[in-house]
């Protein structure tokens, strides 16, 4: 294990912080493996796991800090820690020193110092929450304000949202992977109903278009050619959710690919005209989990 001699910058774990913010600290020789390391102690502290195939040991005393580090780091997509901004990043003795800080308050804790009279319910009124993509993350608009959502807001805004006109029900809350799913749709009147999928991240998928039903539908049959099937390749559990539309009329679904065995990419981040559709026609949506090899 290598081990580094050499004096810290003086403000290196001596940035004053406010009760709900969090600093992580990183150092090493490649600027980007720093900001990691960085973000990793953030994670280690808020309990979000981080994907990696890495092992880091680090100690900071008397001037004196060593480090372990293999292979890389990577941030997982399910606990991607949005939001974390770069407090300070200093090259010094062919070693890059960088503090992080993440703020910790909830989407309400935030919005509240300028909207007190803002809450949860009003993160299910669907019909008023506008939601906007830039610079690769969605942010709620509030009049000219910006608030980050991260994926478990996400997840808490949208998912199991009722219609008494819409039943949606799925046969099972949790799945393995490999396992087949089915849905189960009743309407009160007849009409056609789409499925979509969308991850936290806002990426979004078509599963079923515009299938006409008479009050009852299930999705698929268990003779159908073409199953679905829960799918998780990793080794924790995920969440996803999936979304129901039922509308009199067939709906323009072409802003949307359709689900198949590839992944969708970067062209998919379609949730704002998702947001527009719900908000014209009776939906419901449920929050699945599919547990990990």
């Amino acid at each position: 294990m290598p081990i580094y001699l050499f004096a810290t910058p003086s403000w290196f774990y001596n940035i004053p912080l406010k009760n709900y913010e969090i600093i992580g600290y990183g150092i090493d020789g490649n600027l980007q493996t720093a900001r990691d390391i960085a973000k990793a102690e953030i994670s280690k502290t808020i309990k979000i796991k981080i994907s990696s195939n890495s092992n880091i040991n680090k100690s900071l005393s008397n001037d004196k800090y060593q480090k372990s580090f293999k292979s890389n780091i990577s941030t997982s997509t399910d606990a991607t820690l949005q939001g974390i901004k770069i407090l300070k990043e200093e090259y010094k003795d062919n070693q890059w020193y960088v503090s992080v800080i993440y703020d910790n308050r909830t989407l309400i804790q935030k919005i509240n110092i300028k909207y007190p009279k803002f809450n949860k319910s009003n993160l299910k009124d669907i019909q008023n929450i506008k939601v906007i993509r830039k610079d690769n993350s969605w942010y709620l608009k509030i009049k000219d304000d910006l608030y980050l959502l991260n994926n478990q807001n996400f997840q808490q805004i949208f998912s199991n949202i009722n219609n008494k006109n819409l039943t949606f029900q799925s046969n099972k809350s949790i799945y393995k992977s490999q396992e087949q799913m089915q849905f189960k749709i009743a309407t009160q009147d007849k009409g056609y109903v789409s499925i979509l999928y969308s991850e936290a991240n806002g990426k979004v998928g078509v599963i079923l278009a515009n299938k006409s039903i008479h009050k009852r539908l299930v999705y698929p049959k268990q003779n159908d050619e073409n199953q679905l099937i829960a799918y998780n390749p990793t080794k924790n559990t995920i969440v996803e959710w999936y979304l129901c539309i039922y509308s009199k009329d067939k709906l323009e679904l072409r802003e949307f690919e359709n689900i198949s065995d590839d992944i969708l990419d970067e062209s998919n981040y379609n949730f704002g005209k998702l947001l527009d559709t719900m908000k014209k026609n009776k939906f419901s949506t449920i929050k699945l989990k599919i547990k990990g090899k």
